[in-house]
């Protein structure tokens, strides 16, 4: 790589880090695992900062570098575990428009998101966070849409339960959907 390169590498990193690190850490349940996961991304950022098309924003296109990254680390670990519930007769509780998870900081929310199970965490924030279809974090994580869906039917009440357990903020109006919806 030029000199150049080298420094909108630099300054990429610098600009990007903080936020990309905040991306990791809702991968994964630790510091250590979340930095292990950014360093092998701004590795493969780097190695394909020469093939990045200046038509997409370059901060998404290192986002979804750290995510593909991150759900990679998982793979090679196989610590993700998906749990099946019956999906006809599941109801799910919305967290979208909540006012419990309004009342939240940022790293009160992180810290219930870390909690899940990593099967539920990973559609979690694929759904939730980064705006994916089933069908998509189907593909991505090599399950069924079906799993796709309970998992991410599960994430919301085990989110709900942590944050009245941990938090102490009750849920007053609860919005429920079919998780066909969801």
């Amino acid at each position: 790589m030029k000199q150049n390169q080298q420094d909108i590498f630099t300054n990429l990193y610098q600009e990007h880090s903080s936020y990309l690190y905040a991306v990791c850490l809702r991968y994964t349940r630790n510091k250590e695992d979340a930095e292990d996961i950014m360093q092998e991304g701004f590795l493969k950022i780097y190695h394909a900062l020469d093939n990045f098309k200046r038509e997409s924003n370059i901060k998404t296109w290192m986002q979804r570098i750290m995510i593909n990254t991150a759900i990679n680390h998982y793979r090679k670990k196989k610590k993700t575990d998906f749990y099946n519930i019956n999906i006809d007769d599941a109801e799910i509780f919305k967290l979208e428009n909540n006012d419990a998870i309004n009342q939240l900081s940022t790293d009160e929310l992180l810290n219930v998101i870390n909690k899940l199970p990593d099967g539920y965490r990973m559609v979690f924030n694929l759904y939730s966070i980064e705006g994916y279809k089933h069908k998509e974090i189907a593909e991505i994580l090599d399950i069924k849409e079906g799993t796709s869906k309970s998992q991410l039917a599960k994430a919301r009440i085990t989110i709900q339960k942590l944050i009245e357990k941990e938090l102490g903020i009750k849920q007053q109006n609860i919005q429920y959907s079919n998780i066909e919806n969801g």
